[in-house]
Parts: structure tokens; sequence; C-alpha cells
């Protein structure tokens, strides 16, 4: 009979499942593990039953379960190196960052090895900071790790005795300058900077020492500076006080990254409100504006104190006509000209 039938084949599915999945046999030791009613495993329809627990059957099943569990009730494992094995780590990884990991190592191991091309030779007094420059991405192409270079100044020379660089840094730090252009050399007394046209964020600015010819002050920019995720250059926390001549005409944002201000300007006070700072390449400064002018209106709208000066300025859009009346040695005067683009990274 049909009911019959159906009895008999549900009987086999339990005892195949029984016989073929449940027992496990270990040295001096038999366990019964009764099978768990919420797996998948026990199906009304025998030929699944059997596929699942039979060995070897369905691929990918047939690895040892972790912690004892069924595979099909454990997380996806990490793909793990020998060296994470050694340090006992266990990051999460896919296949293709476990390529790349391998890659890192075989470049870390390559470090250890000592350069072998010959020493290359170094005009002992830089007259420029290019030339310091030049010397320096010289010696990075030829793998020169010495810490007693002619163009490093004394602060540089002990930080990389205790930092010595390594190959992949000095082709990665090449490999980030190839394509920047100097935008500007800026010198003052003993220092100077090289700033890199704006936008080329990947390439940091150079810091230079004057003694006994120009020297790069490698301490200081490792100090001041760092990368963000994309490999674009900010300081780490505010400029350095013996460069900060090369950064008057820009601010820094909340990150760090450098800013190029819109006028230029900066204020203080109630009416009449004075002029503590005007950068002379802004174009406040452009249009005549001077140190000692105490502004009082623009375009016809009296200035009531030091916050609503720069409101007014800012709500002018770019290409717009200003005209500031200002009170310049007693007399009244008037500074013309057209409102800047917006503030922007330099």
């Amino acid at each position: 009979m049909p009911i019959r039938l159906v009895i008999s084949l549900f009987s086999l599915t339990i005892a195949s499942t029984l016989l073929t999945g449940c027992w496990q046999t270990q040295p001096h030791q038999s366990t019964l593990n009764l099978p768990s009613f919420n797996r998948p495993a026990l199906s009304f329809m025998p030929w699944r039953a059997l596929s699942f627990f039979s060995t070897g059957s369905r691929k990918g099943l047939d690895a040892t379960p972790v912690g004892g569990k069924s595979p099909m009730h454990t997380a996806p494992q990490a793909y793990v190196t020998p060296a994470d094995q050694m340090m006992g780590s266990m990051p999460e990884t896919t296949p293709s960052q476990y390529n790349q990991r391998a890659q890192n190592q075989q470049i870390a191991q390559q470090d250890d090895i000592q350069p072998t091309a010959a020493p290359i030779h170094f005009e002992p007094h830089a007259v420029t900071p290019e030339v310091a420059l030049r010397q320096l991405f010289q010696a990075l192409a030829g793998q020169q790790r010495q810490s007693d270079l002619p163009f490093y100044n004394q602060a540089s020379r002990d930080y990389l005795a205790a930092h010595p660089w390594r190959q992949a840094q000095m082709r990665y730090l090449l490999k980030r300058y190839q394509q920047c252009s100097i935008d500007k050399v800026l010198i003052n007394q003993d220092r100077a900077v090289i700033l890199y046209r704006s936008g080329q964020y990947q390439c940091t600015p150079w810091l230079f020492e004057h003694n006994q010819g120009w020297k790069i002050d490698l301490a200081s920019y490792r100090q001041n500076f760092t990368l963000d995720k994309q490999n674009h250059w900010r300081f780490q926390s505010q400029i350095p006080a013996p460069y900060a001549f090369a950064f008057h005409d820009y601010s820094l944002d909340q990150h760090g990254y450098l800013v190029v201000p819109r006028w230029g300007i900066y204020t203080q006070g109630r009416m009449p409100i004075q002029i503590t700072e005007l950068a002379p390449s802004f174009p406040l400064a452009q249009m005549g504006l001077r140190m000692t002018d105490q502004p009082i209106a623009i375009n016809g709208q009296l200035i009531e104190d030091d916050p609503h000066f720069h409101l007014l300025l800012n709500q002018l859009l770019p290409q717009q006509a200003i005209e500031i009346e200002v009170i310049r040695q007693g007399q009244r005067a008037f500074v013309n000209g057209v409102a800047p683009a917006w503030s922007h990274r330099y």
C-alpha cells in the first residue's frame, strides 16, 4: 500500500542517517552524536540525506570542521600566512589581499639586502635648495642609505642613524615625486621651503637649513608631515615655527590641510576695526588696501565690527565688484576691485 511504502522510505532515511553520519569513532572511545533536528541534513528525501552525510560527496564539505561543528554552520575562515601563524594572528583577508601581503613580505625581506650600486659622489656644499633636493633623489635612485651624506643636516643624520632608509621607502618616495613640478622656492635667511604646484597633493613640501650649504631637514619633514588614506600630505598638528614664513599666505583647516584663504586679511575690534595682518599677494592688498587703513563700509553697507566685516566680504560672489570705504590718515578713501574665488585647498 502507498502508506506502507512512505513509512518504509522514511525508516530507510533515518537508518541511513544514523549509520553514516552520526557515529564518530575515536581512539579508545565510541560516542553517539544524536542528530540535531534543526539541521537541513534530516530531509525527508533519502538521496538528499545520503548526499549530505556521505564523506566527500559535496565539494568543500570534506574539510575538518572547526570546533567540531558542521561546515554548514561555521563562519568563513580567514586566509592565514605562515608568518601570521608564527605571530599568532589571524587577519581577516581575502585571497587578493593575501597575495598582496605575500608581495609585501617579499619586499620587506629584500629591504634587508645591502645595495650593490657603487657610492655616488655628492657636492659637499649645495649652493641652492634645488641642488640639495636633486642630490637626495640621486641617492634614493642609487639606493644610498648612508646617514652622513652631505646634503642632510645634523638633525636628519641623527634621525637616519636611528631610522635608516628601507629600499621600499626609497622606491616609493621616488615614485611619489615623479609627476610633481616645483611651484615656489621660498627662502628666509637660513631656512628654505620648496612647494609643489597646487593640486599635487602627493608631493609633500621639502624643508631646508643652510649650514655650509643647503641641507635637507628630513627630521622636521618626518615629524611635521603625514599622509592620509589617499596619500595626500597634510600637517600633523601645526606649521613648524622655523618654516612658518613660507605659509603666511595660507591657513590650516581642522585636519591639517593647507588652505588658500580667499581674502588674506585679518582684523580685530569694533568700529573702527584694525587690520592686524594683510597678505601682500592676496586681492585686498593688490587692490590697494593698506595695513594702516580702517575699513568702515563695503559697497555702501556700514561695518559693525570684525565678524560683520568678514561676513560682508564672504557674501560677495566671485568676480563681483567691490568697493571698500576706509579711513586713511584721517581722510576718507576708497579701494575698488573684484571679489576673488572661494577659499580652496592648496
